[in-house]
């Protein structure tokens, strides 16, 4: 599954790189490879979600120090849905849908096809340089990411949904541009980051466990979901230090 992991990590770094130079980006297989790649995430996120539940979160949820029957065979249940969703991103990895988008996407980079369909008034924009406008990308994105965590205490779930994307997106977009910088002035941004976003990261795979955990038809659901209730409560607490740890860190592009 560390494969589909991979995989899914780097369409969405692909997507975020997409979104990054969208001004410049007017071919028409541009919209085409978008599409292909949210659908391959979507069925690849189905076994990641399952992955991640069995191999991750389940062990958090047993009791200590010994499991209980019970927990047991809501684990083997867990497997049996996760086999299931892996073989739907194969049969997604072998579809004529899978081999078209790739075909597409090499031809599209072999061929610099990505701005052939450009308007001439946005031409220039090509010959800006990469560091001045990557400040203004980069900008953009962490206003909208310190929005969005305005009151992080008092968040509602989908608040703090749009701040992960937001934050996620942030960190493509860093990643994609901090070459141009030196390493002494990244790291500490992109580390305080990294932190923020495994706090929001973990806490959206209880959320997601939660939604999975209504599938299994078990009378020790009640205790599971009790047990997510008490993770849940703790990486809530650990939150707004991490958010305003990431605050207080310059950003390496100004």
């Amino acid at each position: 599954m560390e494969r589909v992991h991979k995989m899914r990590v780097a369409l969405r770094r692909m997507n975020a790189t997409l979104m990054l130079f969208k001004d410049v980006l007017a071919s028409q297989a541009t919209g085409e490879i978008r599409k292909s790649m949210k659908w391959l995430s979507d069925r690849l996120g189905t076994a990641r979600n399952w992955d991640v539940f069995e191999s991750r979160t389940l062990p958090r949820l047993r009791p200590h120090p010994t499991q209980s029957a019970a927990t047991e065979r809501i684990g083997e249940e867990v497997r049996s849905r996760r086999r299931m969703a892996d073989r739907g991103a194969i049969r997604a990895l072998r579809s004529i849908r899978y081999r078209s988008f790739i075909r597409i996407a090499r031809r599209w980079l072999a061929d610099a096809r990505w701005c052939e369909d450009l308007a001439p008034t946005l031409r220039p924009l090509l010959d800006d340089p990469l560091m001045e406008i990557g400040k203004k990308w980069l900008s953009r994105s962490a206003r909208r990411a310190r929005k969005a965590g305005r009151g992080i205490a008092d968040l509602k779930a989908k608040q703090r949904h749009r701040l992960r994307i937001a934050l996620k997106r942030l960190r493509y977009e860093t990643d994609s541009l901090s070459g141009l910088y030196p390493r002494r002035r990244v790291e500490p941004y992109v580390n305080a980051l990294c932190i923020l976003q495994d706090v929001l990261g973990e806490l959206n795979d209880l959320a997601v466990a939660r939604q999975l955990l209504r599938l299994i038809r078990h009378r020790d659901r009640a205790a599971m979901h009790e047990r997510l209730r008490k993770a849940k409560v703790k990486l809530l607490k650990s939150l707004p230090p991490a958010w305003e740890a990431f605050r207080a860190v310059k950003p390496f592009w100004r």
